[in-house]
């Protein structure tokens, strides 16, 4: 296993501070806007990582999995 020198183990430290003293500000920043700002952008961001919801399917019908399959090209009866 190769060692780390303590060059790299002080820039890791300072880099690591300095990650840690944007977060401190981005959340300051954060806390400062009035609750309702911050309920609706929670809501954006909740809304955007989402993933649309999928019209229910049988899970024993293959049908459907093979028209799209030969749609596509890639089966072959």
């Amino acid at each position: 296993m190769e060692r780390v020198s303590d060059r790299d183990k002080e820039y890791m430290q300072r880099l690591g501070a300095f990650m840690a003293a944007v977060k401190a500000d981005e959340l300051a920043e954060h806390r400062a806007l009035p609750v309702n700002e911050r309920i609706e952008r929670g809501l954006q961001l909740s809304r955007r990582r989402t993933p649309a919801p999928h019209p229910p399917r049988d899970e024993k019908d293959l049908g459907a999995f093979f028209r799209l399959a030969k749609q596509r090209g890639l089966y072959r009866e």
